[in-house]
């Protein structure tokens, strides 16, 4: 299982776009979100993926859309 973190320019999170944000995750699984000091002081181990410096992280697609105004 590989462990990765990502360090993005901007993250879309609690609303808002931040900087300095990482996303520590093993496998496929999310493992945590924080302050890229945090995660990368916390998952030492954890390799850092590269091409991410000039890239925003958005929440996954979900798909929200109705069609009962067509009703």
């Amino acid at each position: 299982m590989s462990n990765k973190i990502f360090s993005p320019l901007y993250m879309f999170t609690d609303g808002r776009f931040k900087k300095n944000m990482s996303v520590a995750v093993s496998g496929d699984t999310i493992i945590k979100i924080g302050s890229s000091k945090d995660i990368k002081s916390e998952f030492p181990d954890y390799q850092e993926e590269s091409g991410w410096s000039e890239l925003v992280m958005l929440p996954g697609g979900v798909n929200v859309h109705n069609h009962s105004f067509q009703s």
